[in-house]
């Protein structure tokens, strides 16, 4: 049962709070950080010059942090070290339910979702704070957009950037399961994503680009764009298609490779 290998796996997962805090507690801590120190570096000469602020697009900034190649390191390496755990420490095996390896692959997958979700709230949050900081200290208004419909496109935004992250967790998990080791799947998995984000700095974003989406990072930038209200509604779900294609590929993939593997324990 899926639900045996959840539990197993956080489980396991909260017997490493240390890795817990690097892989999806430092990224939006560190967010935080950095936002109200450059808030406090910033002077303002006069409060009137503040605009008004937008917590709804403050918490859209937030999800960038599911397309930075420095947090996708963060996020990789803890999904590698879900992954990997299983060779690096034999006797973890124990801990798990005798089950499908298919569904140890998908368990393992449901809860990085978790913790990934729960990461990326944290960094809408310190994104909001620190982007709060300056008006609440001067007294500036603070702006709600008109009606509902923000919700549903700050909660399509939240899902398109956590299917990023899966995607860089998938690839994580398939370098971890083919390698047998955290470095194997973490690197690789960061590496893609500084290359994406690099190649994508270097070209023109528009409607000729858009024809082709292909880069998770660049189907993920569509997602947030449509919910940021720029970008046409066909474009956003053809990235949010090119993630979940992504997504089905690589967990795939890990799970026919965990298939073959021999493992010690069993």
């Amino acid at each position: 049962m899926i639900a045996d290998a959840i539990r197993a796996e956080l489980f396991r997962a909260r017997r490493n709070r240390v890795m817990l805090f690097w892989a999806y507690g430092f990224v939006p801590l560190f967010a935080l950080l950095l936002g109200v120190a450059l808030e406090n570096v910033m002077r303002v000469e006069d409060a009137g010059l503040l605009g008004a602020a937008n917590p709804v697009a403050l918490a859209m900034r937030g999800l960038n942090a599911a397309g930075n190649p420095i947090a996708a390191l963060f996020y990789a390496i803890g999904a590698a070290s879900l992954f990997a755990g299983d060779y690096r420490y034999e006797s973890w095996r124990l801990a798990t339910p005798r089950n499908r390896r298919a569904n140890l692959i998908l368990g393992k997958v449901a809860v990085f979702a978790m913790f990934a979700a729960v990461s990326l709230l944290l960094s809408m949050l310190a994104d909001v704070l620190s982007g709060l900081y300056q008006p609440l200290r001067y007294g500036s208004a603070v702006m709600w957009p008109a009606g509902a419909g923000w919700i549903g496109a700050l909660a399509a935004g939240f899902a398109g950037s956590l299917l990023e992250m899966l995607v860089v967790a998938a690839m994580a998990g398939l370098g971890a399961v083919a390698t047998r080791s955290l470095l194997g799947g973490a690197l690789p998995a960061f590496l893609l994503a500084l290359a994406q984000s690099m190649a994508l700095g270097f070209v023109s974003r528009g409607p000729a680009l858009d024809r082709y989406l292909l880069a998770p990072a660049q189907a993920g930038d569509a997602v947030r764009g449509w919910a940021a209200g720029g970008v046409p509604n066909e474009v956003a779900l053809a990235g949010a298609g090119v993630l979940v294609l992504w997504l089905v590929v690589l967990v795939a993939g890990t799970a026919m490779l965990f298939e073959r593997q021999d493992l010690a324990r069993e």
